[in-house]
Order: structure tokens, then sequence, then C-alpha cells
């Protein structure tokens, strides 16, 4: 049981990590918004994929707690 829990939480933190990239991913994109020479539309397709990366990880950590809560 313990084996478990603990390869559960650095899954966890890996997910967390790569959480961290992406966000500050989106906060780069966002702070030179007006330098960017790329059509509006290329940067709205990538905030989107972002986002939808960021909720996908939210729902595997949301779910990781709750197993890592059971253990």
């Amino acid at each position: 049981m313990s084996g478990k829990l603990a390869k559960k939480r650095e899954v966890r933190t890996g997910h967390r990590g790569s959480t961290r990239k992406i966000i500050l991913s989106v906060e780069e994109i966002l702070e030179t918004l007006e330098e960017q020479d790329q059509p509006l539309a290329i940067i709205i397709a990538r905030l989107r994929k972002q986002k939808l990366l960021l909720q996908e990880k939210l729902d595997t950590i949301r779910n990781l707690d709750e197993e890592i809560s059971q253990l």
C-alpha cells in the first residue's frame, strides 16, 4: 500500500509540474500579445489548445487526489 501511495504521489507531482509549464506558456503568450506578429486567430488557437490541456490535467490531478485519499 505504501508503494502504491508513493507512486500515485510521484505521478501527481509530474502532472503538477507539466501544468506549471503550460501555465507559464499561457502567461508568456498573454504578456507578449501586443508584440507578436502572428495573426490573432493563431494566438487564439494556441490559447484554446492550452486551455484543453489544462482541463485534462485538472481532471487527471483530481482523480489522482481522490485515489490517494482512498489509500
